[in-house]
């Protein structure tokens, strides 16, 4: 079968962080916002000039939201009266962080709810000086009133993107006052996350990551008492904190904790962290522990020196028995490699055992080397062996085409050996060029001797049937 020419697309792995950090600032302005809109409703009579928690300066008479006459407020401060907006429009980037820390290290409590209102219409949302800005602001706060500045965290209605803030002040607040810290996070009813699910492991490691600074033993213990929700999370972000300065202290800490998974993710964390600086201390020490401590930490030991020095870490696994490699090391060290090397990695991969490991990093290492050299990465992975970790290739190097060479994804899905594989990836591919380039998309099925005509008819009917229900 004839193989169709493909330009390889760039993929923007940024995008998703620059989303998530818009949304977190446009929330925040929001609930600021709202929370003014129904002070200004229940008072009624706001002088100019007056300070209202949404950012919003209201001028006027009498009267409610609606009435208000709003200006944005220019929050001009101790720096020279320079504004917020002004500040991030400076075309020096290091002025800005001097004077945005200038600017918020005079500026009242009062002044930071209208200063972070204000920030929406200063600069983009994804500009790093306006995220920085924001957290400068909250960590402003929290150390005037960190207790009142939670109680407004707690009073936003998106419950996740409160927690977001929560974490900031929380924060300063664990670094000023740990008990305080401490009693907030235990007396918190009305925050069902901080209680159960992912959240409460948040805050919990927040207020250890702080208090582990000031006084580890008892940091520990406290992390130690915690019910299962936050006691994962604290134990991490005590333990991992000390790892950074101090991984043998953190290791023999560690030791300390009952036996169980929780232990063997925490070690790992540790051998991970420690391994990133001194990689053969580390795998030492991760090969004297037994059982599942032992593996966790081997295994996490060596992603962190395959995040420094893939090759020097590849080259590790190579001396270990074929054998005794672990599935978890393989995977690891290509997957660390292949952001780095892609091809370097597929290389590598190639000489190692099939396996688990080695399939589960074909999709990574083939995505990254489409990404940077399809015409390479095409060639390379013609010549692999029928099998689980051909298609798994075969199917990140489709997924990386569809975007800018429908048809050419489509050819290479057809190649996947195993059925099902190839008939869903089929299904998605076919699918999807139909929608794009309906006449291209039934040409090719028409004309094909890639797939059978039974299949071909197969596809084309499926949209059909989907309009028609």
């Amino acid at each position: 079968m004839k193989k169709k020419p493909f330009i390889a697309i760039v993929i923007a792995a940024c995008a998703a962080v620059i989303v998530t950090q818009f949304i977190r600032n446009a929330d925040l302005a929001d609930q600021v916002e709202k929370l003014n809109r129904e002070v200004a409703g229940s008072i009624g009579d706001t002088t100019q000039g007056g300070s209202g928690l949404s950012g919003m300066r209201t001028s006027g008479g009498k009267g409610n939201a609606e009435e208000s006459v709003t200006e944005p407020d220019n929050n001009k401060e101790e720096s020279g009266g320079v504004s917020l907006r002004q500040i991030l429009a400076n075309p020096d980037p290091l002025a800005r962080i001097e004077l945005l820390l200038s600017y918020v290290r005079g500026i009242k409590k009062e002044d930071i709810p209208d200063a972070l209102f204000a920030l929406q219409e200063s600069a983009p949302e994804w500009d790093p000086h306006m995220r920085m800005a924001v957290d400068l602001l909250l960590t402003r706060w929290g150390t005037l009133d960190a207790e009142g500045e939670l109680a407004y965290t707690q009073s936003m209605k998106n419950r996740k993107r409160a927690g977001q803030a929560s974490m900031q002040v929380l924060r300063v607040l664990a670094s000023q006052d740990p008990e305080k810290a401490k009693q907030w996070l235990t007396t918190l009813t009305d925050n069902p996350e901080a209680k159960n699910g992912w959240m409460g492991h948040f805050y919990a490691g927040t207020v250890a990551t702080e208090w582990v600074r000031q006084d580890p033993e008892a940091a520990l213990s406290w992390a130690k008492s915690l019910p299962d929700s936050q006691r994962r999370g604290a134990l991490g972000g005590a333990l991992e904190t000390i790892a950074a300065t101090n991984p043998v202290q953190a290791a023999e800490f560690a030791m300390d904790l009952d036996p169980g998974k929780e232990r063997s993710e925490v070690i790992g964390k540790i051998a991970e962290s420690w391994a990133e600086s001194a990689p053969k201390e580390a795998l030492d020490w991760a090969m004297t522990l037994p059982g599942e401590d032992g593996e966790a930490a081997i295994g996490q030991a060596i992603s962190g020196w395959a995040e420094v020095d893939a090759p020097a870490a590849a080259a590790f696994v190579d001396g270990i028995p074929v054998e005794e490699r672990s599935d978890s090391q393989i995977r690891e060290v290509a997957n660390r490699w292949a952001s780095q090397e892609p091809a370097a990695a597929a290389q590598w991969l190639d000489s190692q055992p099939d396996g688990r490991g080695k399939t589960d990093a074909m999709g990574h290492v083939v995505w990254n080397w489409t990404n940077a050299d399809p015409q390479a990465a095409s060639a390379w992975l013609i010549e692999q062996p029928a099998g689980d970790a051909r298609d798994r290739g075969i199917g990140a190097l489709s997924k990386a085409t569809f975007d800018s060479d429908p048809a050419a994804a489509v050819i290479w899905a057809a190649e996947i050996s195993n059925e099902q594989t190839r008939t869903a990836s089929l299904q998605r591919g076919v699918r999807g060029w139909l929608e794009r380039d309906p006449e291209a998309a039934r040409q090719w099925l028409n004309t094909t001797d890639a797939i059978s005509a039974e299949e071909a008819s197969k596809f084309q009917e499926a949209p059909r049937r989907e309009r028609g229900k």
